[in-house]
């Protein structure tokens, strides 16, 4: 009388994996370790599930808005700066003093906007902070009369005009007093590529 039969009869043709020994232990060994197939293939669904979902947390992760004081490192200036998180905009705010901005005229009060977005700092904030959708510059007199400020989006500028913008700024900073002509190809970049607003009690429609 064939001992095998009946397993061959409960499992169909299923045969017992060559790991397991046809001929030691009982039938019910073979029959353990069939029925624990099924229950290995649903742990390794689980595992690839949970993988999945750690996945999906580090991507979100990347994409995390910054605070306020990890963008304000990006920026050195002298005078009174302060940056705050609007959504996923970056506001950095600058306060400037009345008498000595008006005697720069309003071409400084369009260009100032731009002076204090067009730098390393920016373009490094984007690049280090995928999160950020944008930053805002801010210049306001000490009352907190708004002057102007402009937007900068992400992806506004590629590398090489990101590189362009820091040269105009740069060349805007340090010969604009003496060469106007820097300042007003500052201004130009600048309406170009942001969003902006000038107050117009201090400077008039272009």
């Amino acid at each position: 009388m064939n001992r095998r039969a009946p397993l061959l009869r409960s499992f169909g043709k299923t045969t017992v994996p060559p790991l397991l020994p046809r001929r030691r232990g009982p039938p019910w060994v073979a029959a353990i370790f069939v029925a624990l197939l099924p229950l290995t293939s649903a742990c390794d669904a689980v595992e690839e599930l949970v993988d999945d979902l750690m996945g999906d947390v580090g991507e979100e992760e990347g994409f995390r808005v910054p605070s306020a004081e990890e963008v304000a490192v990006y920026f050195d200036y002298a005078g009174d700066l302060s940056v705050e998180i609007s959504g996923n905009v970056a506001q950095v705010t600058v306060v400037v003093d009345r008498d000595e901005y008006a005697r720069g005229g309003e071409l400084w009060a369009r260009a100032f906007p731009y002076i204090v977005l067009f730098t390393p700092g920016t373009r490094d904030a984007l690049n280090e902070h995928p999160g950020l959708g944008g930053v805002r510059s801010v210049v306001r007199y000490g009352d907190g009369t708004l002057v102007a400020r402009a937007l900068l989006e992400r992806g506004a500028l590629t590398p090489v005009s990101w590189q362009r913008a820091l040269n105009v700024a740069a060349e805007a900073r340090a010969q604009g007093t003496e060469r106007p002509g820097f300042m007003r190809d500052l201004v130009r970049w600048g309406e170009d590529h942001t969003t902006h607003e000038y107050n117009p009690e201090y400077i008039s429609a272009p």
